[in-house]
């Protein structure tokens, strides 16, 4: 059936026929003046290959159906929040408690990246309404039913750049910080690993089957962008994160006193977010250490520490920074020539020690701040104090005892002794009740964080059962305040207890419901201005109680927002944008179908 030319191996006498496809019949046939052609073997292993490729397409979309129906819906993606991403993997596959993290692909259009022209592609439509086809997906009652109390906890967002562009291939990790407890439940909180997945060509990723509840959402390399973490509890449908964008800075100097000696072994303290320390000068009094730094900022401040010498802060400035981007100093420390010695103890109002508080020293003159731990005797020392007249002095403790804090104290040469006695705070009030939201329906297996405004060293939690029930003990009298750890961020506050009635029946009113607000940001020209900050909040007085809101949020590349579970009345919302003058509106949620902002110009 082959016609094979004996010739086959020799070198080639015709490249023009060599390149020629010739059939009959169907069948290839490689003349005498072909030097290259398929052998029946080759022929056979084509075959084998493309059959094999087949059945392992056959066997992934069986393996990975749940993924492939959530993905082939038109999913129409256009921000309302504030992200900029990298695409999303197919499988998304998390690692630990059976979870998954599902990248949402199917849309075929050039991936964004910073640097170019935004595409309307599927990016343009509404993230809502992705986020409503996929929500609907997980309510499915296919492929088996579940209650509603039963279905999988989610997380999702976007990820932008600051011109609000997303950007593709970014690596999110979900890391659990806590879960809910059911009142009553004395189980220890189980541990779970961190799960990961990466943002599609529209900048969505999104975590599901995750147990319920505080994960901390972050970034991992984005390619010239600085990390960004966000605490977010599970429910969030719009956990978005904006990128900025990251450079170094090299920073050098020299250290001297004030007849110009070089100091050796000063502390260079660099004041920035994820700096945790710089460098030590050496002997010859110089120092280099390199410094990240977001975006387009060349202003933060440096400490320099020697003991023997007062405390420097530096501020660096544009400045202090050469055409390359390097920054070169030179700091004068003053030596100090008097010292203090301060101690005490720190008893009760019985006279029985109190161990394992920190006492704090604070003076704002010289923006030096001390601190000495409470020996199991009840006594603390602090050795080698700058002289001053304006320190603060307080302890926060973590037992039944309120607040201490002595104002202006004054510390001169020498050694001074300090007795603190501290003031019981009962502690014997018990609050039951419900946490509600603003149209009183009950908020299951949510978190509120109390605090003493009189012993702000205690917390308590309050967590909800399934039908939004809670109870706890052992609560202090005075003021306090309830509120979340996580975006969005609710406060209750306005209690007070005192007085014989040690049990209270207490519903918790927090400022959330089921309404949303779309909005949109444009110049005084009606052009859509992409990445603004958005923040909004809210205040009301319910039994009571003052329940507050505050939230934040950017828009995307079209200016487009959105907030959702909303309590229905007026809000504030707060609108800042590089370049423009900002904006405060109050819209009205629930009669407001969409806010449109207008900012203008700003005029420095």
């Amino acid at each position: 059936m082959w016609q094979i030319s004996q010739e086959r191996l020799l070198p080639q006498r015709n490249t023009e026929k060599t390149w020629s496809a010739r059939r009959r019949h169907g069948v290839p046939v490689v003349s005498k003046d072909t030097a290259y052609g398929f052998t029946g073997f080759q022929f056979l292993a084509a075959v084998l290959v493309a059959g094999f490729t087949f059945f392992m397409v056959l066997q992934y979309v069986a393996a990975n159906r749940d993924s492939v129906a959530i993905v082939s819906a038109p999913v129409a993606m256009a921000t309302t929040v504030q992200a900029d991403a990298r695409p999303i993997s197919a499988d998304g596959a998390a690692q630990g408690s059976g979870a998954t993290a599902t990248g949402f692909v199917g849309d075929t259009h050039k991936p964004l990246y910073a640097g170019t022209e935004p595409t309307k592609s599927a990016a343009v439509a509404q993230h809502a309404e992705w986020v409503d086809n996929f929500y609907a997906q997980l309510n499915s009652p296919q492929p088996s039913p579940v209650g509603a109390e039963d279905t999988a906890p989610v997380i999702s967002g976007r990820v932008l750049t600051q011109a609000g562009w997303p950007v593709e291939g970014v690596k999110i990790t979900a890391q659990f910080r806590n879960y809910f407890k059911a009142s009553g439940d004395d189980t220890p909180n189980r541990a779970t690993n961190s799960q990961q997945t990466t943002t599609n060509s529209n900048g969505f990723y999104a975590f599901r089957n995750l147990p319920a509840g505080i994960y901390l959402i972050g970034t991992g390399d984005s390619g010239g962008y600085a990390p960004v973490r966000i605490e977010v509890r599970t429910g969030v449908k719009y956990a978005d994160l904006v990128l900025t964008l990251q450079s170094y800075a090299q920073v050098t100097g020299v250290v001297t006193d004030t007849v110009g000696n070089r100091l050796e072994r000063v502390h260079v303290m660099p004041l920035v977010k994820g700096i945790p320390a710089g460098a030590v000068s050496d002997s010859d009094g110089e120092f280099k250490f390199a410094v990240a730094l977001e975006g387009k900022a060349r202003s933060f401040p440096v400490r320099f520490q020697l003991p023997g010498y007062r405390e420097q802060r530096y501020q660096i400035t544009e400045t202090d920074t050469a055409e390359d981007g390097s920054i070169m100093l030179a700091v004068t420390m003053e030596p100090v020539y008097e010292y203090t010695t301060v101690s005490g103890s720190v008893k009760d109002a019985d006279g029985v020690p109190v161990a394992g508080d920190t006492v704090r020293l604070y003076s704002p003159s010289l923006k030096r701040n001390y601190r000495a731990v409470v020996d199991y005797g009840g006594e603390f020392l602090f050795s080698k104090i700058d002289v001053a007249d304006d320190y603060q002095l307080w302890i926060r403790p973590t037992g039944p005892y309120r607040d201490y804090t002595e104002q202006n104290v004054e510390l001169t040469a020498g050694h001074l002794w300090r007795d603190i006695e501290l003031e019981h705070l009962n502690r014997n009030y018990r609050l039951s009740g419900r946490i509600l939201d603003q149209g009183g329906e009950p908020v299951p297996n949510f978190t509120l964080t109390g605090r003493s405004k009189s012993a702000s060293g205690q917390k308590l939690e309050v967590t909800s059962d399934r039908h939004g029930r809670y109870e706890v003990e052992n609560v202090p009298e005075g003021a306090l305040v309830f509120e979340s750890r996580t975006r969005p961020y609710y406060t209750v506050s306005g209690l007070q207890l005192a007085g014989s009635d040690t049990d209270r029946d207490l519903d918790l009113v927090v400022n959330r419901g089921k309404h949303k607000l779309l909005g949109k940001v444009v110049d005084s020209n009606g052009r859509p201005i992409a990445s603004p900050r958005i923040r909004i909040s809210a205040s009301n007085i319910i039994d009571g109680l003052r329940s507050q809101l505050s939230s934040s949020t950017s828009a995307d590349f079209d200016g487009r927002f959105l907030f959702t579970e909303l309590g229905a009345g007026q809000h504030t919302v707060t609108v800042n944008a590089p370049g423009y003058e900002g904006v405060r509106a109050k819209p009205v949620v629930g009669n407001q179908k969409e806010l449109v902002v207008e900012l203008e110009k700003s005029s420095t």
